[in-house]
């Protein structure tokens, strides 16, 4: 048995929300899978609480809570599975989703995995049990949905229309350089760069680095043989060999050992 299947937010959480996701994997053994770098702060409901890891440089973290929240991660991991398999209800979250429903700079959370009740407390028991109960996947997204709509009301904090005007230029996948998106934002390079890291936990250089990413991640994804010096000169790396370095550190792969595990697709959990 396998599922892995998104569902789109309710309009009035599509700020915080980009998607739900559920995965359902049954194995026989342990599955170790790449993931790459992703414009992702998240959150995972484990329901039956089977143990995964999770290793990102030279760390290993163990997960075995029933919920975890997901800073923005900045490298490349690898997932370990649970021998028998996956079964999780997940969130990815808008680029600044996890700031807004915390309220917590998450430069203290970048690249970090947490289990949700250091931040939520004995709210998160409660919320795992109702999700556990809920009768399918609407029925967790309903509930999960209006956990994060009373924790927006108790934050209601302001928005900041000049970092989601730089989120929007860098994430269009036209502009990378920071000199050209405070000439859009009219902003000076130390307000934004606070901005950044209070919200995304980190810098706008290396959030456009990693926006820059997954647009060739895409584009190999849609054309696969596409030239290198091509992407080269389309995306603004300053030769072949810094792509091809910048794209491992966020892939774990060469270009070219990504597209030939595009060729040759394994099972995928998420």
């Amino acid at each position: 048995m396998a599922l892995f299947q998104t569902y789109p937010p309710s309009p009035h959480l599509a700020h915080v929300v980009e998607y739900y996701w559920r995965s359902i994997v049954s194995l026989g053994e342990s599955l170790i899978q790449d993931v790459p770098t992703p414009l992702m702060q998240g959150m995972t409901f484990n329901l039956h609480r089977l143990t995964e890891k999770m290793i990102f440089g030279d760390k290993v973290q163990e997960m075995n809570d029933y919920c975890y929240l997901f800073g923005q991660p900045a490298q490349h991991r690898l997932s370990k599975s649970h021998a028998t398999g996956v079964d999780i209800f997940g969130v990815k979250f808008t680029p600044t989703g996890l700031y807004t429903l915390t309220n917590i700079e998450m430069q203290q959370v970048a690249d970090a995995i947490l289990p949700a009740n250091d931040i939520w407390g004995r709210e998160i028991e409660w919320l795992c049990e109702a999700m556990y109960e809920a009768p399918d996947v609407a029925g967790m997204i309903q509930i999960v949905e209006h956990f994060f709509w009373t924790k927006i009301k108790e934050r209601r904090q302001a928005a900041t229309p000049s970092l989601e005007y730089a989120l929007r230029y860098i994430q269009s996948g036209q502009i990378y350089s920071v000199k050209d998106i405070l000439e859009k934002v009219y902003l000076s390079e130390r307000t934004m760069q606070r901005h950044f890291l209070k919200q995304l936990g980190m810098s706008p250089k290396q959030y456009a680095r990693i926006c820059r990413f997954n647009t060739v991640r895409e584009r190999l994804e849609q054309v696969p043989h596409t030239n290198w010096l091509e992407v080269v000169y389309t995306f603004g790396y300053h030769d072949q060999s810094h792509f091809i370095k910048e794209f491992k550190k966020f892939s774990g792969k060469t270009p070219t050992q990504y597209v030939d595990a595009l060729v040759n697709p394994s099972l995928s959990l998420f």
